[in-house]
């Protein structure tokens, strides 16, 4: 540290505060007052009536406070919330509401139901609480590696647990001790039989080798099925999802979107006309020109209805060069429609190649362990486990798109589509509604950030569904999608929890915008004085009223791994 820096705390001051009245609100203060007056008055007996009235006098100043904790009361207290208190107009007459108003302050009752950790520096020791409607709001942890995002998590996980409720982990960085922690907690409530893996670690180990061995150890991983009770819908914008963000060749992209929703529509139909049970797999099948082209002619041979051969036959008359006449006879085709096909089926063909072969003892062919809208609705534990060091960028973002796409779409089915009939029947939303939320963890969020998230959080408040994300900075989500979008994450995340970050960017000035200003008294200049011994210098007798962030880069720095400062309703609250 430098010999001439000069310390923060000596120039901030105190402005317009009574130094007695400030320390008699103070709760050690005023315990140490009534020691000390009950002290006094054994030591000197005659002091005893100045001692009651002093302890009297220090009574009715702490009492003139109202207690509450930095965010939120906790429910268990039954009590008034001073943090959720609301100016109201009322009139002294009930029959002329305008005469005679005047303001009363309405309480809520306390309604804290997370409990996040308690307060650092001043005040230390007071919990930390948010309500019902605070979580399912959202929340955003930023942090920096070794921050305690993990660690964070652990802990933020023991209350759904405590609620008798499931709650769902995406770990982008993911290490086997995170999900045999999950487990440990789960096992200390008994609910180690709900808890579900979907693992795509594989530790390094080449599959190639574990085919040839014939290994048959315990598998390491639940199956899954993303597309075994998915309807159309679902299953094509799950495979859209697969598809690279932010790349050239749009155009191709926008193509290939198109004749997968004819595969994936046609392959469906036919699924469920045959009792079959549709995978992965079963679409890399079907995805090639002549897998496509007998799709077709099974439809015309079993006489499909119009509405389910009509997207196979659009497509097929839209590739350049395909004569229809000659769909039978694929030796009669010409190069060109084949080269055409390729360029849009090539859009999906790495990630196919990637889940069907690196990862094919977890894609089920059929219906698999995992139903996800079970899991959620049946308050399962799940944990997504997605390597970052043994598969590539596109792979993990991949991995993470397709699972978020998948829960997404199961909570529009959950939004309920008819808007005739009794309430019972058409507000599907109230049937999966209860006293506490269902929790969703997505750490390392920037490694498989997707759009559908930030939707997710405009719209999955209606669900009692609350977003929990972690990140390691604002930059790498803005990677994956554009400014607006992550903009609009950052909107929806009401709650903001601030970790050790290095360095002044999009993160901090996104934290620092949700923080905002506050007037901040400052001593800018000091008086030379001399004196006997050598020169000495005072203060100056006037002091700067500046606007000053209420959160800066080098506080941030300095936080300690499990430290943060927690940003709720533009306050805060060292953590």
């Amino acid at each position: 540290m430098s010999e001439h820096r000069v310390n923060p705390e000596l120039l901030h001051r105190t402005a317009w505060g009574n130094p007695v009245w400030n320390a008699l609100q103070s709760l050690n203060i005023y315990g140490f007052c009534l020691v000390a007056s009950l002290v006094a008055s054994f030591i000197w007996p005659l002091a005893l009536p100045a001692c009651l009235l002093f302890t009297l006098i220090t009574m009715l100043v702490f009492s003139l406070q109202r207690w509450r904790c930095p965010l939120r009361m906790p429910m268990t207290l039954e009590c008034a919330d001073p943090s959720q208190d609301r100016m109201i107009k009322r009139s002294l007459f009930s029959f002329w509401p305008t005469l005679f108003q005047y303001e009363v302050i309405l309480e809520s009752p306390a309604s804290g139901i997370f409990y996040v950790g308690y307060q650092r520096v001043r005040d230390i020791g007071r919990e930390l609480w948010l309500s019902m409607d605070d979580l399912t709001r959202h929340i955003m942890f930023f942090a920096t590696t070794g921050g305690g995002k993990t660690e964070t998590i652990f802990a933020w996980a023991i209350n759904p647990l405590c609620w008798a409720r499931g709650f769902t982990l995406v770990d982008g960085k993911a290490q086997n001790d995170t999900a045999r922690t999950i487990w440990y907690l789960a096992r200390r409530f008994g609910r180690e039989d709900d808890v579900e893996v979907i693992n795509f670690m594989n530790g390094g180990k080449s599959r190639s080798e574990i085919i040839l061995s014939g290994e048959k150890t315990r598998p390491q991983s639940n199956t899954w099925n993303p597309f075994c009770y998915s309807t159309e819908a679902f299953t094509a914008e799950t495979m859209q999802s697969m598809l690279p963000q932010n790349v050239q060749g749009g155009e191709w992209q926008s193509r290939a979107i198109a004749m997968n929703k004819a595969l994936v529509f046609g392959t469906k139909f036919w699924c469920v006309r045959e009792g079959k049970t549709m995978s992965l797999q079963m679409l890399r099948e079907h995805m090639t020109l002549e897998g496509m082209a007998k799709l077709y002619c099974r439809g015309l041979d079993d006489q499909w209805p119009e509405e389910a051969i009509a997207p196979l036959r659009n497509y097929l008359q839209d590739v350049p060069g395909f004569d229809l006449s000659l769909v039978r006879t694929p030796s009669a085709w010409t190069e060109e429609p084949r080269k055409q096909h390729a360029y849009l089926s090539g859009q999906f063909s790495e990630t196919f190649s990637t889940f069907t072969e690196a990862f094919g003892d977890i894609f089920a062919e059929d219906s698999g362990d995992i139903d996800i809208r079970d899991s959620i609705h049946s308050d399962r534990i799940l944990m997504v486990m997605i390597p970052a060091l043994d598969t590539s960028a596109h792979t993990t973002s991949a991995l993470g798109r397709m699972f978020i796409t998948q829960k997404s779409m199961i909570l529009a089915r959950d939004l309920g589509y008819r808007l005739e009939g009794t309430d019972s029947d058409a507000l599907e939303v109230k049937k999966y509604k209860g006293r506490f939320p269902y929790l969703c963890f997505l750490d390392e969020v920037g490694a498989y950030y997707t759009d559908r998230i930030a939707v997710e959080a405009t719209q999955v408040r209606s669900l009692d569904f609350a977003l929990i994300l972690m990140a390691q900075d604002q930059e790498r989500i803005e990677g994956q999608t554009t400014a607006t979008n992550t903009a609009t994450l950052m909107q929806n995340t009401g709650t903001k929890f601030a970790g050790r970050i290095v360095s002044e960017g999009s993160t901090a000035r996104t934290l620092k915008s949700a923080a905002g200003e506050e007037a901040r008294a400052r001593m800018n200049n000091l008086q030379r004085q001399d004196g006997i011994f050598g020169e000495s210098w005072i203060d100056s007798p006037q002091i700067s009223i500046l606007m000053e962030s209420k959160i800066n880069v080098q506080e941030l720095i300095e936080l300690h791994p499990g430290e943060f400062f927690s940003i709720f309703r533009g306050e805060t609250v060292p953590s």
